[in-house]
C-alpha cells in the first residue's frame, strides 16, 4: 500500500529526465531510482530520508499518510 503511495508521490516530484540527477544527489543508482519510481522495489528508511530531505517534504508525505 505504501509503496504505491510512495511511487505516486515520487513521480508527482520530478520527472522522468531528473531521476538521473537526484540520483547522483541523494547517492543511489539510476536504476534503482527508476524501479521506486515505477513500484519495481521497496525503498529503505535512508533513502526514503534522503528524498524527503532532497525535496523538502515530510516523510508522512512522501509515503501517502499525510496531504503537504
Amino acid at each position: 500500500m505504501y509503496r504505491e503511495k510512495f511511487a505516486k508521490r515520487l513521480n508527482e516530484l520530478c520527472d522522468e529526465n531528473s531521476l538521473n540527477i537526484i540520483s547522483k544527489k541523494i547517492g543511489v543508482s539510476n536504476s534503482t531510482l527508476y524501479r521506486y519510481a515505477n513500484c519495481k522495489m521497496e525503498i529503505g528508511l535512508e533513502t526514503l530520508c534522503k528524498l524527503a530531505d532532497y525535496f523538502d517534504v515530510p516523510l508522512d508525505y512522501l509515503v501517502g499518510r499525510k496531504e503537504y
